[in-house]
């Protein structure tokens, strides 16, 4: 089973706020990331992120495709 980290958990981990975390993962804002890895959906009203996709995201950094 996958680790699930909360968004304040991963806020957390990569040392950012809940807000930017949020425009990350809008595609209209000029914050936006597509490289972001994708929420799971925990519930009606709730998502996380697979620990394991944060790790992946936060090693290719920097990294020129």
């Amino acid at each position: 089973m996958q680790a699930i980290l909360s968004t304040k958990q991963v806020c957390e981990y990569i040392g950012i706020c809940n807000t930017t975390l949020h425009f990350k993962r809008k595609p209209t804002h000029k914050y936006f990331d597509s490289t972001f890895p994708e929420a799971v959906r925990l519930g009606a009203r709730r998502i996380g992120f697979r620990k394991s996709d944060i790790d992946d995201w936060v090693a290719n950094l920097g990294k020129v495709a």
